[in-house]
């Protein structure tokens, strides 16, 4: 896939259902300490606290220049922190998670998976679930 072909731009209210459900599924299927809950449960509480980390914070989101409805990834972030930053997996490794993160600096990311924990270590990030602003 050429990277051309790709654009971000800020979410819009109709990508935030859709952030919120692949935020949530995966923070749950990507860790196996939350998958020890029920899973209507954990989506339930976790639901609250994506809420809250984005209304205080800034959402960009990755499409076909073609298809700006069709989200290809999204990166959800305040100041220094990335709290979520998602690229579908037929699109990773092709540089978007960089493109979606663009030239801001961060130090920390606030929720994490494996593929996740990864980036933070390339990045030198500081792993911190508790931190909500700065």
């Amino acid at each position: 896939m050429d990277q051309a072909e790709v654009i971000v731009r800020k979410a819009v209210s109709a990508d935030h259902n859709h952030i919120i459900r692949t935020w949530m599924l995966g923070a749950y299927w990507g860790s196996s300490y939350f998958r020890e809950m029920e899973q209507n449960r954990f989506c339930k509480h976790y639901e609250e606290h994506i809420k809250c980390c984005m209304s205080k914070a800034q959402m960009r989101v990755a499409c076909l220049k073609d298809e700006e409805d069709f989200s290809i990834g999204f990166v959800v972030h305040s100041g220094p922190i990335v709290h979520w930053i998602y690229v579908r997996p037929d699109y990773r490794n092709k540089g978007i998670c960089n493109l979606l993160l663009g030239k801001e600096k961060y130090e920390f990311a606030s929720s994490i998976t494996p593929p996740g924990a990864d980036i933070s270590r390339k990045k030198n990030w500081i792993i911190d679930p508790f931190i909500k602003e700065i």
